[in-house]
């Protein structure tokens, strides 16, 4: 007798599903909870330009709006102009406090490395 594989797979995946569904909804890891009651991180990470001259407090503020506005993150964008010197003691600690404001609006940093 010869197998359908096709048809094998398709009740798998069903039978995952039906199973799927039950584990979800008894641990609450539906999409409304996620997005309504969850402190999962959820939104956009949107590229964020080092591109000037940086100013601890200028970025604490820029991260607050981007918050405020649904943001869950920025991945950082070093550029060629950046002041202090990308790589530079002092532009570690404009890091460092970037980094520690993402971290208590419990938010992410993502990575980005095409600047050219």
């Amino acid at each position: 007798m010869k197998m359908n594989h096709g048809y094998f797979l398709s009740i798998f995946l069903f039978a995952m599903n039906l199973l799927s569904v039950g584990v979800t909804e008894e641990r609450g890891l539906n999409l409304e909870w996620q997005f309504t009651q969850s402190e999962q991180k959820n939104g956009s990470i949107t590229l964020y330009w080092l591109n000037s001259e940086l100013n601890k407090e200028a970025v604490k503020e820029q991260i607050e709006l981007l918050k405020q506005n649904g943001f869950s993150g920025v991945a950082p964008l070093p550029m060629r102009r950046t002041k202090p010197a990308y790589l530079s003691e002092e532009y570690f600690d404009f890091y460092k406090t970037m980094l520690d404001s993402l971290a208590e609006r419990n938010m992410e940093q993502g990575a980005f490395s095409e600047s050219g």
